[in-house]
């Protein structure tokens, strides 16, 4: 592929990628979320945990206890 194409393919996935994440806070925007959750959701949204998270790396993401990203992973579930 030509340099100028894959810079122009680079740039269409991340204008995907944008409009995708916008969409879903837009779907969104009706919950509840505190500000570590929201942090979190934008970290999933921009690929950073591809396998998923789960409460220990949300617990080193957002700086909580154990139990406190227990809580918050199973209020964004519900």
């Amino acid at each position: 592929m030509q340099p100028k194409l894959g810079a122009l393919d680079g740039a269409l996935r991340k204008i995907d990628r944008t409009v995708f994440k916008a969409n879903f806070w837009l779907q969104h925007a009706d919950k509840t979320l505190i500000e570590s959750q929201r942090k979190v959701l934008n970290r999933l949204l921009d690929g950073d945990f591809a396998q998923g998270i789960h409460a220990t790396q949300y617990q080193r993401v957002v700086k909580v206890s154990q139990a406190t990203a227990t809580r918050h992973l199973v209020a964004l579930v519900e």
